[in-house]
């Protein structure tokens, strides 16, 4: 298998707008003296050896990101899509801005990225969203399994007004399957708390959390999942879900691992 060379243009902006032009020089110039596909100018043309690429990734996030492995890659998936859909390669697979066409688009945005491979990609749009596999991998990887799950998530929510949660159905070494859904609670959990976003009277001190999300965060921090946390908590990893979003955007972090150190510096405002 090779990629296409977009991907890691969109790493390159993601990368040199957060850290810097120097840091993702530096690590491309380390990785090209092992690795000589990346010697070469690398354009939209280009294709990298599958295994190249991988451990050029693994050198990004172990250098530059710190936390859980899996959500970082996420993310960067996510934020993949923001380049790839608005300026890059994927502009036309969601000029129509409708489910039908984004679910279409994912084995032809499988094609263009991975060449020289029997892998592929199928989607369907069910009555929950957009369910999607991709098989014939030709190892396991975070890349494939959370970077590409959080680059279509990304792709879903600009079309759709919703939030969008990615749930892993069911998966092995070679092949997954994910929905991607909208985040929202069913109407009749008790647990969603109205006015959630609003900032507390009886505590100013605090960044606008309330009581659940608080319990959210100290589960967060103490390295819990959201199924993890859904269960201790006694509600559906879908609430679960929209409590961390809220508390990632009052807290102005970006991951789990930023939440923790958050956590750590600010306890007292929670008390």
């Amino acid at each position: 298998m090779r990629v296409n060379s977009n991907a890691l243009l969109a790493r390159k902006m993601i990368v040199t707008r957060k850290f810097g032009a120097d840091a993702w020089n530096q690590i491309f110039r380390q990785l090209a003296r092992v690795h000589p596909s990346l010697r070469s100018p690398l354009t939209a043309s280009s294709n990298v050896p599958l295994v190249e690429f991988l451990a050029f990734h693994d050198e990004l996030v172990d250098r530059l990101y710190s936390g859980d492995t899996a959500s970082t890659y996420f993310e960067l998936g996510e934020q993949s899509a923001g380049w790839a859909f608005v300026d890059g390669p994927c502009k036309r697979f969601i000029d129509a801005r409708e489910l039908g066409q984004i679910a279409k688009s994912f084995p032809l945005i499988w094609q263009a990225y991975y060449t020289e491979t029997t892998s592929c990609c199928d989607a369907k749009v069910t009555p929950d969203g957009v369910e999607f596999t991709v098989s014939g991998l030709p190892k396991s990887h975070p890349y494939f399994d959370h970077l590409f799950t959080g680059f279509m998530k990304g792709a879903m929510e600009l079309v759709c007004a919703n939030p969008i949660e990615a749930t892993r159905l069911r998966g092995g070494s070679e092949e997954f399957t994910y929905l991607l859904h909208t985040g929202l609670p069913n109407p009749d959990e008790k647990d969603v708390e109205p006015g959630v976003g609003a900032r507390r009277k009886d505590h100013p001190s605090r960044p606008g959390l309330s009581e659940r999300e608080v319990e959210v965060l100290h589960l967060i921090a103490q390295g819990k999942t959201n199924r993890e946390i859904g269960c201790i908590l006694g509600i559906s990893h879908r609430t679960v879900q929209i409590h961390v979003s809220h508390v990632y955007d009052k807290i102005g972090a970006y991951n789990r691992a930023g939440a923790t150190l958050w956590l750590t510096e600010h306890r007292g405002r929670l008390d």
